[in-house]
């Protein structure tokens, strides 16, 4: 694959699919050990710890510029180590190509306000803290408390294009472009949903 060629979301999902296999509940032992080092490597910086070298940096073409490697390996690495997290104890599988990053945080806002209002909940506190941010880390830190809130309560999402997504962030101005995203997924409704909000509101 040529630089030009590559993509970190679907490096991402190519890696995710292979580590749960079709059964994500009865993981090979190989898969589990990979998935421990991904977790435990959550909190180190990108590229520094190499035994996770073999699921986020192998096959990353060589012929990228300094720059453009420096972005995708720290996209791919969040993204996985995240995922890891998000996936532990769970037989399901936590990575959702139907439901974008935005979408799963309002499912997860919706279940923590019952009948109150989704912008009233905590995780909607740090979801508009790291629509904010323009820095990776901040990023990081407040996604981080997002993603084990979503682990808890079994809700998945889109991990390839969550990698897309950290990648563009970290080009100069892209990273509103992300942000505006995200808060547009969060706030449109289906049109199940919105039948349901409109109903909910004309009865209150």
């Amino acid at each position: 694959m040529s630089e030009s060629d590559f993509r970190c979301g679907s490096y991402v999902r190519s890696r995710i699919h292979a580590l749960l296999g079709s059964d994500p509940g009865h993981l090979r032992p190989a898969a589990r050990a990979a998935l421990a080092l991904l977790r435990q490597a959550s909190t180190h910086e990108p590229g520094t710890d190499p035994s996770v070298w073999p699921y986020t940096a192998e096959a990353i073409p060589s012929d990228m510029s300094e720059t453009r490697y420096r972005r995708v390996e720290q996209a791919i690495h969040i993204a996985l180590t995240q995922f890891a997290v998000h996936q532990q104890a769970r037989s399901g599988s936590m990575h959702d190509s139907r439901q974008s990053f935005g979408r799963a945080v309002r499912k997860l806002a919706d279940t923590q306000a019952g009948t109150g209002e989704p912008q009233e909940t905590p995780v909607y506190q740090r979801f508009t803290a790291m629509a904010q941010t323009s820095s990776v880390t901040a990023l990081v830190t407040h996604s981080r408390g997002i993603i084990t809130q979503l682990r808890t309560h079994e809700i998945p999402f889109d991990y390839g294009r969550y990698a897309d997504d950290l990648y563009l962030f970290q080009i100069p101005g892209r990273a509103r472009e992300i942000q505006r995203r995200w808060g547009r997924d969060f706030h449109r409704l289906s049109s199940t949903e919105s039948v349901r909000h409109h109903e909910g509101a004309t009865q209150s």
